[in-house]
């Protein structure tokens, strides 16, 4: 799925993107991810939802997202829009990457928009709304 994903976007080879293959140590990941600025969800991502969280928490741009479109696209409105048109993605993606101050707010305000959406308190809450409804 992420292969199909990745060749309607073109060729990136010589781009300095990293493709992490296979688990690995949380650790390990975060250090990877923190060392780059953006983090591609293209693709499904067979830990659901855990990309947002990880772009978040390392100061990360998602780019592409697709497990929590909703959320996604109110922390990263740029770069995970609910209709994904890649080019426009990428464009947008080619513009932070000009502009400092621009991913800079990008993943400040990532930062303070992410507790009311998805913190443990956050989910409880969902989960509690969510239970009173299926007793009708």
């Amino acid at each position: 799925e992420s292969g199909e994903s990745r060749e309607n976007l073109g060729d990136f080879s010589g781009a300095g993107i990293d493709e992490i293959e296979g688990p690995i140590p949380f650790v390990d990941f975060a250090e990877s991810v923190s060392r780059h600025r953006f983090l591609s969800g293209f693709g499904k991502n067979p830990d659901g939802g855990h990309l947002l969280g990880d772009a978040v928490m390392t100061g990360t741009i998602l780019v592409g997202g697709a497990d929590n479109p909703d959320i996604e696209e109110i922390l990263f409105p740029d770069t995970c829009p609910l209709e994904t048109d890649p080019e426009s993605i990428l464009e947008a993606v080619g513009r932070i990457l000009a502009d400092e101050k621009r991913f800079t707010e990008i993943t400040s305000q990532a930062k303070e928009l992410a507790p009311p959406h998805l913190s443990f308190e956050a989910v409880n809450a969902r989960l509690g709304e969510w239970i009173i409804e299926l007793r009708g």
